[in-house]
């Protein structure tokens, strides 16, 4: 007997268990390592914790972490700046950001080119390739802080030297694999499509998959020439990262040298990309921080309870976040948006 066949857009049965699993994992994982961070203080540092927070350091944090949000939706508008207006698309960032720090980061990443599709018409290729070459300048802005910042700590981090240095040279290398690929893009599309046509490819469903996304990425950025504003903000946006993490600390009463809190985040950014990420990084950024910032700062109680504390304030600064979207819609709907801020000629480029 055939069986008939699964609906597009439909995950069979196995996959679907196959992803409860891996988030039943992910999310068991998290709590473990939360609780590896918590029996590594007592009650009484994180009963002290609240003596400790200084108000104005709390609203510079605050601050930061709008001006981030902001910094991210230009990132994308850059690309998207023909399509569709920056305050539109900053409520699909504000989403996009509010998923990923408390659901999951793919949840976030698909919200992004979902509900600019359905909610404003922008196509998913558009949006998808403003999300990589964002992404692809990130990267390129953490290569840069590490190895600066690797440099600045280099006595201190000894036992670290041949994890530093490998992580360097393969970020390197890709890097410059894709810039090769980007400038050299005619030579490498015809290689490409010469490759996609072999019979083991072609076979291959999965690498036929990836290679033709990369082929639609390297034809998407050669049409955009827009690559020193992508580098120039992937800069300043994970500049000003670091400067709401010193900030951050200084809120829960912690100094350390700024140096020391940018070497060890380069490290929390690049676990940021691996698929093991639920509510925002909870129990990987924390062990990830109490281990590496312990190299330059010697109270582990007392670090540990701030790290509890900066998560409780991470997530907070994300539900004040959430206001912004009716306030939005209110301004929105009493004409305040039209004309001024972009709306009706971000309309009239799409031809509705």
């Amino acid at each position: 007997m055939t069986q008939s066949p699964q609906p597009i857009g439909i995950p069979s049965k196995p996959r679907l268990g196959y992803s409860m699993l891996w988030t039943f994992l992910k999310i068991a994982l998290a709590l473990l390592l939360v609780g590896v961070v918590l029996s590594r203080t007592n009650l009484s540092e994180l009963m002290a914790l609240r003596q400790e927070i200084v108000l104005s350091w709390v609203w510079i944090s605050f601050l930061l972490f709008l001006l981030l949000v902001f910094l991210k939706t230009l990132q994308y508008y850059v690309f998207l700046s023909s399509k569709i207006s920056y305050w539109q698309l900053l409520q699909a960032v504000i989403l996009q950001n509010v998923l990923m720090n408390f659901v999951a980061t793919g949840l976030g990443i698909i919200s992004l080119p979902a509900t600019l599709k359905v909610e404003h018409k922008v196509r998913i290729r558009d949006s998808s390739l403003a999300f990589l070459a964002t992404k692809v300048g990130d990267f390129f802005a953490i290569w840069c802080f590490l190895v600066v910042s690797s440099w600045l700590v280099w006595k201190k981090i000894a036992v670290l030297h041949g994890i530093v240095l490998g992580l360097i040279a393969f970020l390197g290398l890709v890097l410059m694999s894709l810039a090769i690929a980007v400038i050299a893009r005619s030579t490498f599309l015809r290689i490409l499509l010469r490759f996609q046509q072999s019979s083991f490819i072609r076979d291959a469903r999965w690498i036929r998959r990836v290679l033709e996304e990369l082929e639609g990425f390297l034809r998407g950025v050669s049409e955009k020439k827009v690559w020193g504003k992508v580098l120039l903000l992937s800069q300043v946006y994970l500049g000003v990262t670091m400067l709401w993490m010193y900030a951050s600390l200084r809120a829960l009463g912690l100094e350390m040298e700024i140096t020391g809190i940018v070497f060890v985040n380069m490290f929390t950014q690049l676990l940021s990309n691996l698929p093991i990420h639920v509510f925002g990084g909870l129990g990987v950024s924390e062990v990830t921080g109490l281990y590496l910032y312990g190299i330059f700062y010697p109270h582990p109680q007392r670090l540990a309870a701030s790290l509890i504390g900066f998560r409780l304030l991470f997530y907070l600064m994300n539900l004040l976040l959430l206001f912004e979207m009716p306030v939005y819609a209110v301004i929105r709907k009493r004409g305040f948006l039209v004309n001024g801020f972009g709306e009706e000629k971000a309309k009239g480029r799409r031809g509705e």
